[in-house]
């Protein structure tokens, strides 16, 4: 049985693919690993060049199926794994020098905790020898976690494969977007439900996470079920940090803020990006902001007695206002933050 398994899915990344495989093959550390290049119906040459690499390392295999979506590719991948610990890769991203080792060490010091590590948007930010440095934390700052980009992605966590095949976990096929989260909350009640103790954060980025723009992400494509979509995963990431890790009301607070961002993302893209008229892209604006779901949301963050503009904004089911609000914390924080500051100054429980 191999150490560890590294799943990488693969989808028309041709220009990226090679470089990512090869931060697999030269870790300079533990050597006994699988590579599984899950190649999911590539239409360019991403799958003859899963083919050659495969043919240049022996540790390296290929599963070739129908395009069906990065669950599908990863559960595949999943599948045929056989390695002790596994590890995903996207595609266009990178494992630092020492990754492998850095992540196998800091688990045998913390057994009973879930490894993660940060992330770095610029390759020389990696560090180039293996550190072990970080910090320990309790369960209940899963919801800390992830408002510090640690929780969301299962490509900075080292998972245990016998506890991911003992609880059945898989990634959920019905979301393309959020379908990480989902399963990294279902690791978190399964692991911990088990007596682990929490997360050990290695202090060093042991990932190279491409911010590019690649034609080919989700991310980067409008999507009419944006805010369904996340307001069906804030709702599961709060119920289970209330719920099942008992995180403290500051992170609570703070999650559904987030939340409210989110919502004010996707209604402003509505009325940017729609695929439709204007006025049935406000229309379909103003029903998101008339969705029960977006009264509560608002209610808690008030009652936390927590002020924000896109909120009070929202609470006032005007799609434009969001739209206004929304760009001017992207393009200006600093006039956004005072604003934040001013309206929690002199906001009252009975309004925002």
């Amino acid at each position: 049985m191999p150490l560890f398994s590294i799943i990488i899915p693969v989808y028309n990344v041709q220009n990226y693919l090679s470089a990512c495989v090869k931060s697999v093959v030269e870790q300079p550390g533990p050597r006994d690993w699988e590579c599984i290049l899950v190649d999911d119906g590539s239409a360019d040459g991403s799958g003859g060049l899963c083919d050659a690499l495969a043919l240049a390392d022996e540790r390296v295999r290929v599963i070739h199926q129908k395009n069906g979506g990065v669950s599908t590719a990863r559960n595949a991948g999943l599948a045929a794994a056989a390695g002790r610990w596994v590890v995903f890769v996207d595609a266009d991203d990178a494992l630092a020098p020492h990754a492998l080792e850095s992540a196998l060490a800091s688990q045998q010091a913390n057994p009973d905790r879930l490894v993660v590590w940060p992330f770095a948007c610029q390759p020389e930010a990696l560090p180039q020898t293996a550190c072990c440095e970080g910090e320990a934390f309790g369960v209940e700052k899963t919801g800390w976690m992830y408002l510090d980009c640690c929780l969301s992605m299962p490509w900075n966590k080292l998972f245990d494969r016998q506890q991911i095949e003992a609880a059945a976990l898989r990634f959920d096929p019905e979301y393309s977007l959020g379908e990480d989260l989902l399963f990294c909350l279902a690791y978190c009640r399964a692991f911990f439900s088990l007596g682990g103790a929490g997360f050990f954060k290695l202090r060093e980025p042991q990932t190279f996470y491409e911010t590019a723009e690649n034609e080919n992400s989700l991310t980067q494509r409008y999507r009419p079920d944006f805010c369904n979509l996340w307001m069906r995963l804030f709702g599961r990431l709060t119920a289970d940090c209330e719920q099942a890790f008992h995180c403290p009301a500051a992170d609570l607070t703070a999650i559904r803020h987030s939340w409210v961002c989110t919502i004010a993302d996707g209604v402003q893209d509505i009325l940017a990006r729609g695929e439709s008229g204007k006025a049935d892209r406000k229309a379909r604006a103003r029903a998101v902001l008339s969705w029960p779901e977006t009264a509560a949301l608002c209610d808690a963050l008030k009652a936390a007695g927590r002020f924000s503009p896109l909120a009070w904004a929202m609470h006032r089911r005007s799609p434009a206002l969001v739209a206004r609000l929304w760009k001017l914390r992207e393009n200006r924080p600093d006039l956004y933050g005072k604003l934040e500051a001013i309206g929690q100054r002199f906001s009252r429980p009975s309004r925002f």
